[in-house]
């Protein structure tokens, strides 16, 4: 069945439609503006992690710790692969440590996991978004657009771990290519992007496909979950950003 997935998510072979941002010789992966609101596209585009220079700490902030590794002036390729191990770095800073390392042509370990992005287009609205990733935070950035941030909410763990689960299996079964992350699905198809420790993954499909395969389904499934419980979560008041409060994340 795995074929046939492959064929739906455009993923296999020499034409696999699979992602990785970047290698030693290619550009940092484009900025895409899928949103009206400023501060929504710059989330937006942190979330794949194929950007470093937009995780570089701001103006008048103090660095943090991760900041001096990532960003020294001097790049330390053991320093930023032991940031990239370690499981109790936030998974998107792993991400942009792993990212680095592959810029610089140092070797990395394969299909580790760090996270789930499913992009869904609503029709005459925008874009929807949910992102979770295997620390257990979990992102949703809307088509209004607004933020939801979920940081450590023991009930959205089951369906996040079963997401996330169903989400190795198949990034098991697949390997990245060297070009730069496409822009946002068009209208009428779904996206799923695995962000892994040698590259970013990704699988593009029309929405009446979700159903013809058993491996794409319990994706779509897991996911309609977990965004349940995350929008439910949102209206009790689990820092929702409306209107740019937190374009400054990880900063």
């Amino acid at each position: 069945m795995l074929g046939k997935l492959g064929s739906l998510l455009g993923i296999g072979g020499a034409a696999a439609a699979v992602a990785a941002a970047a290698t030693a010789n290619s550009p940092a992966a484009p900025e895409y503006t899928p949103y009206t609101k400023a501060y929504a596209n710059h989330i937006y585009n942190m979330l794949f992690c194929d950007r470093p220079q937009a995780y570089a700490p701001l103006p008048g902030r103090a660095p943090t710790e991760w900041h001096k590794v990532l960003f020294a002036k001097k790049f330390d390729a053991r320093q930023i692969a032991a940031l990239a191990a370690d499981p109790n770095t936030e998974s998107r800073v792993r991400a942009v440590a792993y990212h680095l390392l592959r810029m610089h042509g140092a070797t990395v370990p394969k299909r580790q996991l760090l996270g789930v992005i499913v992009e869904m287009p609503i029709e005459g609205s925008g874009l929807d978004v949910l992102a979770a990733f295997v620390d257990g935070r979990v992102r949703y950035l809307n088509h209004a657009p607004s933020l939801t941030i979920i940081e450590d909410e023991p009930s959205v763990q089951p369906v996040l771990q079963r997401l996330l689960a169903t989400a190795q299996g198949i990034v098991d079964s697949l390997g990245p290519w060297d070009q730069p992350r496409l822009p946002p699905p068009a209208p009428e198809r779904f996206r799923l992007s695995f962000i892994v420790s040698d590259g970013l993954y990704f699988g593009d499909l029309p929405m009446s496909a979700l159903t013809e395969d058993p491996r794409a389904a319990p994706i779509m499934q897991h996911a309609t979950e977990l965004l349940q419980l995350v929008t439910k979560l949102g209206k009790d008041g689990v820092r929702v950003s409306p209107d740019g409060e937190h374009t400054e994340e990880l900063n």
